[in-house]
Parts: structure tokens; C-alpha cells; sequence
């Protein structure tokens, strides 16, 4: 038989979208969605199977396949899973990374989340003047509040920190030079790196020093009259060790006052309390700011503890004309955002806000506070400890998370379940899958929750999971 002949054999043979929907509906088969998701489920499996068919030129596969009902609604759940595990929901994060880029870095504060639906059902005054009845500037609050916090003379808010940065360079910068450290040029995430960042914002960069060493006297013979600015990125990311050397901020903020350039700061990561009491060490915004450069830019969603944002501290006579770049519109952020960050940076107003910001509150979780959260899965599932599973309490290390002082650990525990026939990998896939998903990690054949991002309210779903996953396995 000729091979195009087999192939319109093989195509007559796949039923109509009609023939699938009725067998859907009528022998008990659930898919569990819309019927317009699943009318075009069903069209794009049918699809997929002709393609498939025509794109053969071996005979012998052709003659193999056999078209039913059954497969074809099989591989239809398939489809519409990926759709709904696509789907934005809630996770239990049990990583042990605080801001988790995957997972949506930080979690907005209680009193946040609990304003936010007057916000989004209601009109607002986000670009109104309630005093003078007039038009007002979007965010104009949030410019309080952060000179307030921070001592910087006025501020912008846009979308994320990438473009805060872009921003900047396209503002002051464009067509001009801007010098780097080679040892700064980091990949900032999403394989958006910050050359490609300057390339965009319209400035020329100037790398200078190496990936390890960068001198002052570096950076001085590079000016020379396209010199506009000099930028310095924080790694934030990563660390180089051994056999290094940097300029520090205040060098080059003399610097550039000595020669008449702006000095950008990519802070990558804004924090507005002193850590260091927890161990860590972490520069604060305020501080940053005392020491005098032009522009600083940094996220609201890692250690400020807010929603995604691009926060841009200035010196006053920038901010007007950031504000009149027409990039400024394309990067402003909505109501729903400066509505989050506007009440997430009133909290640290208040004498306790370590306690209010979920992310803070994390970080300096007491050894004793993550032991009862333990111990209330251990109590759960004691049922099962020794039959089916083996679970402790175990030390182990938590992280701040990507693009917020990664490599910086802090001291945690863990709960690690064992099972006693294996099948470690079942487990954390079954969890994975569940509802809601739990998200954890497999070390030495254990499946681990770190307790510092476990949240109370996970717990009993926590409990109920993995009971559930068990009947799996």
C-alpha cells in the first residue's frame, strides 16, 4: 500500500470532536473544566494526532496505530492538566528559601492582603487630589514614605528593579558612557543581564578592572568626556573569594563628585531595618543613602517585604526629568501595586514591624518557634511513624533567596520523612501534584519541609497531603 494511502486510512480513522465530547459525557470520563476549554482541548489532541500522521515516513508505524476513544481522552486529561497546573495558585513552600523567585519572592503582610479587596472593587483617588479637586501624581504617598524611611530627597516607583535601572540609564545616560566593573556585570535573572540592560537604556558601556579586581584608579582612567556615569551593581547573587578587591560606594560617590559624573547604585535587594542583629549583614537603604549617590535603585519584593515594584531613590533635581520620560508611563506600576507597597511601607513606621513583614518575620524565626511547628506534623502523622514512614526533626539551613543575598544561610530545621519500602521521588511528586501543591527538597534520600517557610495555616494541609500522597506509593 502506498505510503499516502495508509496515511488517509490512518486520518479517516480519528473519531470526530462530536463522537470524543459525547463518550466524555456520557461514560462517566471526568475532566473537570469548562466546555469551551474542552472543546478546544479536544481539537488541539486531534490535531496533534494528524500532525503526527502526516509528518510519518515509515509505513510500519502507521500500520501500529490504533485510534481510540480511550487514548485520545487520556491524552485530553494530559492537556487540560498542564492547563490547570499552569493556573496561579496558592503553594506551601517548604524549601527553606524565603524569596523564592519561582514562587513569588515575598508574601505581602496580613494587613495588607486584608485591605487589598477595597482597593480592587472600589474607585480610588490614584491620580486625584482630594484637597485641591484636581488631577493628581499617581503614587505621590509612596514618595513620602520612602523619603520619610529612607532620607533620599524624592523617589519613583515603577514595575520591577530591571526597569527602574533602565530607567535611570535612559533618563540620565543615553548616548553617553557608563562605567562598570567587569566583577559587577551580573546576569540579574531571567537571562536578562546587565549589559544588555545598558545596551537598552540607550548608554555605552565601559567595562573596567577584572572579574575579581577593580581599583579606583580603574575607574579614574576611564573618564573621559562621554564619561556621564559611573555604575555599581551590588552582588547580590553571588560572591567572588580569595583573591579580590572592589571600590567601595563612598570612593566612588567622591569620585564621581570630583568629576563631575552621577554614580547609579544597583542595590538589587532594598532592606529597611538593620539585620545585622540576626547575623546578617545586609546593607539598609538609609545608610545607602547617606552615603551620597545620585540614583538608587532596588526591588519591593525581596527583602522590603512588599509587591513586585522597581523602587528608584534620587536626588531631587533627577527626579523630574525620570518622572517626563515617556518610559516612565510604559514602567509605571497599578493601583493594586502602590496600593501594596504604599500600606507594606507604613508598617515600618511601626515599632514591630520585624514581626508584620512576613518575609522579616521569617528570617529571624526563633529555633523555638520552628520546633513547634515541627513537632504539630510529627504529633499529625505519629500514627504512621514506623509503619509506613520514618519522620524527625532534623538541623539544616535556610536561604534568603535569588537576588537577595542567596549565599547567606541561616540556621533552620527541618521536617525529613523517610519511607521504609522507598519511593522518596513518588512522594515529593505526589506532594507536588496535590491540592495545594507542597514544594520541598530531596536530600540523602529524605523528603525535607524546612520550617522557616512553612507558615502556620500550612500545617494540617501539610498533614492531610501527605496521607493522601501515601495512598499512592
Amino acid at each position: 500500500m502506498e505510503l499516502n494511502d495508509l496515511k488517509n486510512i490512518c486520518l479517516r480513522s480519528i473519531p470526530s470532536v462530536e463522537s470524543i465530547l459525547n463518550h466524555e459525557l456520557t461514560e462517566g470520563r471526568s475532566i473537570h473544566c469548562s466546555r469551551r476549554a474542552l472543546v478546544e482541548g479536544v481539537r488541539k489532541v486531534l490535531d496533534q494526532k494528524r500532525k503526527w500522521i502526516l509528518s510519518q515516513n515509515e509505513p510500519d508505524k502507521l500500520q501500529e496505530l490504533h485510534v481510540d476513544i480511550g487514548s485520545l481522552l487520556d491524552e485530553l486529561e494530559h492537556y487540560i492538566q498542564n492547563i490547570r497546573f499552569s493556573e496561579l495558585g496558592k503553594v506551601i513552600n517548604g524549601t527553606g528559601i524565603i524569596l523564592h523567585t519561582n514562587l513569588g519572592r515575598a508574601v505581602l503582610p496580613e494587613a495588607v492582603v486584608k485591605k487589598l479587596s477595597i482597593i480592587s472593587s472600589h474607585y480610588s483617588n490614584l491620580e486625584f487630589d482630594l484637597l485641591s479637586g484636581k488631577r493628581g501624581r499617581r503614587g505621590a504617598s509612596i514618595v513620602h514614605l520612602l523619603r520619610q524611611i529612607t532620607g533620599a530627597e524624592d523617589a519613583l516607583v515603577v514595575n520591577n528593579n530591571a526597569a527602574a535601572v533602565l530607567l535611570a540609564l535612559n533618563t540620565l545616560a543615553k548616548s553617553q558612557e557608563v562605567i562598570v566593573s567587569r566583577g559587577e556585570l551580573v546576569e540579574i535573572g531571567g537571562s536578562f543581564r546587565i549589559p544588555e540592560i545598558l545596551k537598552e537604556g540607550g548608554a555605552r558601556l565601559v567595562e573596567v578592572g577584572t572579574t575579581n579586581k577593580t581599583r579606583l584608579k580603574d575607574y579614574r582612567r576611564a573618564i573621559n568626556p562621554e564619561s556621564i556615569a559611573i555604575l555599581k551593581v551590588h552582588p547580590s547573587n553571588f560572591q567572588i573569594l580569595g583573591f579580590t578587591e572592589e571600590v567601595s560606594l563612598s570612593e566612588l560617590v567622591a569620585l564621581g563628585q570630583d568629576q563631575g559624573l552621577l554614580v547609579i547604585y544597583d542595590l538589587g535587594s532594598g532592606v529597611m531595618l538593620d539585620l545585622a542583629p540576626y547575623g546578617l549583614k545586609v546593607p539598609v537603604v538609609s545608610q545607602v543613602v547617606q552615603q551620597g549617590p545620585d540614583i538608587i535603585t532596588f526591588s519591593g519584593d525581596k527583602l522590603l517585604g512588599g509587591p513586585q515594584a522597581g523602587i528608584i531613590l534620587c536626588k531631587q533635581k533627577y527626579a523630574k526629568a525620570l518622572r517626563g520620560n515617556p518610559l516612565a508611563r510604559a514602567l509605571r506600576p497599578d493601583k493594586m501595586t502602590l496600593f501594596s507597597l504604599e500600606n507594606t511601607l507604613k508598617i515600618y513606621q511601626e515599632p514591630d514591624a520585624v514581626q508584620k513583614i512576613p518575609c522579616l518575620q521569617m528570617i529571624t524565626a526563633s529555633r523555638k518557634s520552628l520546633e513547634k511547628r515541627g513537632k504539630q506534623i510529627l504529633e499529625g502523622l505519629q500514627d504512621l511513624q514506623g509503619r509506613q514512614i520514618h519522620i524527625e526533626i532534623i538541623d539544616d539551613k535556610a536561604e534568603l533567596g535569588g537576588g537577595a543575598f542567596s549565599i547567606q544561610k541561616i540556621s533552620s530545621l527541618s521536617v525529613s520523612i523517610s519511607l521504609n519500602g522507598g519511593g522518596i521521588n513518588q512522594l515529593a511528586e505526589q506532594l507536588r501534584l496535590g491540592s495545594p501543591p507542597i514544594l520541598g527538597r530531596i536530600h540523602q534520600n529524605q523528603f525535607r519541609l524546612n520550617l522557616h517557610t512553612i507558615q502556620q495555616e500550612d500545617i494540617q494541609e501539610i498533614i492531610n497531603n501527605v496521607r493522601q500522597a501515601l495512598t499512592f506509593i
